[in-house]
Order: C-alpha cells, then structure tokens, then sequence
C-alpha cells in the first residue's frame, strides 16, 4: 500500500514538473522572439498561470448536489500520450501506476497553475527581472 502511494506522488509530482517545464518552454519561444526576453516570459507565465489556475480551480470544486456535475472537468477516464510518456520515466518506469489510482488531472492542472505563478514570482522576485 505504502508503494503504491509513494507512486502516486511520485507520478504527481512528475506530472506538474513535466507540465511547468513544458510551458515555460512553449512561453519562453515567443517570449525571446517578439518579446524582450526574461521581462516578456516573466509577463507570459503570469497570465497562463491565472489562466489555469482559474481553470483548475473550477476543476477541483466538489459536485454541486443539484446539478448534473461540475462545470469543468479535464478528466477522460484513460491516460493521454502527455501521461503515457512520463510512466516511461524513472521512478515510474516498470512499475506502471493504474489510471485510477493516479491524482485527479484537475488537482494537477491547479498545482501546474501554482508552480507556474511560482516560476514568474521567482524571476521576479529572486532573478529581479525588471518588467
């Protein structure tokens, strides 16, 4: 039992990594392109992660009783390729964790919105990238 939900934190966690990761990446190609650099990412990040962390956290709010569901719900029922590629990376490689015991994608999503605030909190505040 104790493995299986070292699993799934460790897949959590893997997954908000991989997804900060990728959009900070995606963020920074415009950023240096048409943008001034670091200022322009620091504004990016800013703004995509008020943008997921509003959807996230219509994600994560319980059912409403009296309604058919929740407003907004990233969940399919099956993994997505995104998902599938990070089983294949240690400490989830051969020890395949079951779609159903992983974290809620909406609990993720809105982890990824705080780690993404964080990222341009850091290049503010740290980095002290004017802007």
């Amino acid at each position: 039992m104790t493995s299986r939900r070292l699993l799934r934190y460790a897949e959590f966690a893997l997954w908000v990594v991989a997804a900060t990761a990728l959009i900070v990446a995606v963020c920074a190609v415009p950023a240096f392109l048409f943008g001034s650099g670091l200022s322009t990412l620091k504004l990016l990040l800013f703004v995509v992660g008020w943008l997921l962390f509003g959807i996230g956290s219509f994600g994560i709010q319980p059912e409403r009783p009296k309604r058919d569901g929740q407003i907004v719900d990233l969940e399919t029922g099956e993994p997505n390729r995104f998902e599938d590629r990070l089983q294949e990376i240690p400490p989830l490689r051969g020890r395949r964790l079951p779609f159903s015991d992983r974290v809620n994608r909406n609990v993720k999503l809105f982890a990824t919105a705080v780690a993404v605030l964080g990222v341009s909190a850091a290049l503010e505040l740290v980095f002290s990238v004017p802007g």
